[in-house]
């Protein structure tokens, strides 16, 4: 809940009683005169909610514009008088309010405890992928912004928050095929991810009492489960731009306390989530264009950077390790020699094919340069990423890569070094995994050498 609000006393008049109100409940009140002092307020984490004015002086409403582009998420109360002739701001921001001071003063304060829940969720998530702002321009860590990822955390999240026995997330079309197939008694379809394990009987248990339509809902549904007599809920995500459905999230039997959280605050959470799942497409799009090697498609240097600050900074808070595999193909000049580079070309393709397919959906694979590439392997420690790297060894060297009309067999090379063990920075960790690497070229090749 907030403590501090931000407030700009443009009219004293009518804010007063409204203040003095707030002051009375236990609200601490900052005035300022400035965007600059508005600016370091804010940015210190003083104050969390801004209240002013719009009917006043054009010199407050510049300020006020000011805070709003500097920092779109900061959470505003518009304070306008009974039946203005001149609004001159109607909020489309979830995070602003208008209030018009003839309402109740218990208003205002439902107003501010509705924005400070939005600013908790919020906050939640930017506390595992560092600062909003850094979600919003994709600098920094970048962690969250994969789709995957990103769903998992509101998975969580909506569990936690909205007391969810069980929480899952649907892309488009998988929720109607799910729906279809219990109604059908058939197999359920692959495709939906269990915030625990949930297994089909258990599904088609849930989804046989739904009275639910048999297109896609782009509304946000809540009712009473006829068996469980708790509420599940259905929220779309949308992109708010063009209308496309990204999928659903279902939550089933939900506390009380959550249903009630959630009848009260639904739509303000579910534009949230739209907008996030939005920026995640976005990075995506522009990942593809900026962080994926032109031959291979995998990512390539510039993100393999990105992904080890994000890799070192999350086994930090959770003590956990990872490791990386430095691999080189052996002897590929002959390749190039034999067969021109255009087969090179078309063997790198079908190498980072099968390293990409040969790790989980939450590790990485990079195209370093050349004929060098890196996996990074999240969450593994020495002995795990020592058993992949050796059956990766394995596999390319049993493999017959078919192109440009030729049959060619490669070994490779692989050093491993695994953070915190044999390097405390994630540089530092890429160039012991590169050492490894030629260690195993110089001992005799197609081998696995850790790191020392």
């Amino acid at each position: 809940m907030f403590t501090d609000l931000l407030v700009f006393d443009d009219q004293p008049g009518v804010m007063r009683d409204l203040i003095e109100h707030l002051e009375s409940n236990g609200y601490g009140i900052v005035r300022c005169e400035s965007f600059l002092e508005a600016d370091a307020l804010i940015q210190s984490g003083r104050v969390g909610l801004l209240l002013h004015g719009v009917n006043k002086t054009k010199t407050y409403w510049g300020i006020v514009e000011d805070v709003m582009e500097a920092h779109p998420f900061f959470p505003m109360i518009h304070v306008t008088t009974e039946g203005s002739k001149r609004e001159i701001y109607i909020p489309k921001n979830p995070f602003h309010e208008i209030h018009r001071p003839l309402t109740s003063k218990k208003d205002l304060e439902l107003k501010i405890e509705r924005l400070s829940f939005l600013c908790d969720l919020v906050n939640r998530w930017a506390q595992s992928t560092n600062t909003l702002e850094n979600l919003l321009s994709f600098q920094a860590s970048l962690e969250g912004l994969e789709k995957e990822a990103l769903t998992g955390h509101c998975i969580e999240y909506l569990s936690s928050q909205l007391g969810a026995e069980y929480a899952i997330w649907f892309p488009d079309g998988e929720l109607h095929k799910t729906w279809k197939a219990v109604k059908d008694k058939s197999k359920i379809p692959h495709g939906w991810k269990p915030s625990r394990p949930f297994d089909d009987d258990t599904l088609i248990r849930y989804f046989s009492s739904w009275p639910y339509p048999k297109d896609n809902p782009k509304d946000m549904t809540y009712f009473t489960n006829p068996e469980t007599h708790r509420k599940d809920a259905l929220f779309p995500v949308v992109n708010p731009n063009t209308g496309e459905l990204f999928g659903h999230f279902v939550m089933f039997r939900l506390s009380r306390p959550g249903a009630d959280m959630l009848s009260t605050n639904g739509e303000y959470l579910m534009r949230i989530l739209n907008q996030r799942m939005l920026l995640s497409s976005k990075f995506q799009d522009a990942r593809r264009l900026t962080y994926t090697d032109d031959v291979t498609g995998l990512y390539n240097q510039r993100y393999l950077n990105l992904i080890l600050d994000q890799e070192v900074s999350r086994a930090e808070r959770a003590e956990t390790k990872f490791s990386v595999l430095f691999i080189d193909i052996d002897f590929f000049k002959k390749v190039n020699d034999s067969g021109g580079h255009i087969l090179g070309s078309s063997i790198l393709v079908a190498l980072g094919d099968l390293l990409s397919k040969a790790i989980r959906k939450t590790d990485f694979a990079f195209r370093y340069g050349g004929d060098e590439f890196v996996l990074v392997l999240s969450g593994a420690d020495t002995d795990r990423a020592w058993v992949v790297a050796e059956r990766i060894r394995d596999l390319i060297s049993k493999t017959a890569f078919h192109a440009e009309g030729r049959i060619t067999n490669l070994t490779v090379s692989i050093g491993v070094a695994t953070y915190p063990v044999h390097a405390q920075t994630a540089k530092r960790l890429l160039e012991m995994a590169d050492e490894a690497m030629y260690d195993a070229k110089r001992k005799s090749r197609n081998i696995v050498y850790l790191a020392s």
